[in-house]
């Protein structure tokens, strides 16, 4: 199961897919429907469903891999999908995630310009519309995140 990517669906997927020599995955799910007719497309996933992290189609226990790149930072409910991703996967499952830590911001041009410039407060305000932009709404720490 692939959870939606920040960047599309297929592209990563792609490049993992070409790189682990695997013809598709099984299942691709996001919540855009766009995204969801670009991953038809690529040929990435044997299927895909449009679903909600929150509310997983699946049964309990179905799949043995879960991956989810770049998207639990953008979950509204982030408890609940977390609960979600965990109750379909497998009890011997592995699940990884990847996501930005809260740092993400501080390592922008524009951001590294104002810092340098000492302009702390135009790197804050542009970290916060970056951020609100892409719709972060769980960022943490290294730390946090473990």
């Amino acid at each position: 199961l692939s959870l939606h990517d920040a960047l599309p669906i297929c592209s990563f997927a792609g490049i993992l897919l070409k790189h682990q020599g695997l013809e598709s995955y099984d299942i691709g799910t996001d919540i855009d429907r766009k995204e969801i007719d670009k991953a038809k497309k690529s040929g990435s996933y044997k299927n895909i469903i449009l679903a909600d992290a929150s509310h997983l189609p699946f049964k309990d226990n179905t799949f043995k891999t879960i991956f989810s790149n770049g998207s639990v930072e953008h979950f509204s409910n982030f408890e609940l999908c977390l609960s979600e991703i965990h109750r379909v996967l497998s009890k011997d499952g592995i699940c990884y995630l990847t996501v930005p830590s809260s740092a993400i911001g501080k390592y922008l041009l524009f951001s590294r310009i104002c810092r340098f410039l000492r302009l702390g407060i135009f790197a804050d305000a542009y970290e916060y519309f970056f951020n609100s932009l892409f719709k972060h709404k769980n960022l943490y720490s290294h730390n946090e995140w473990k």
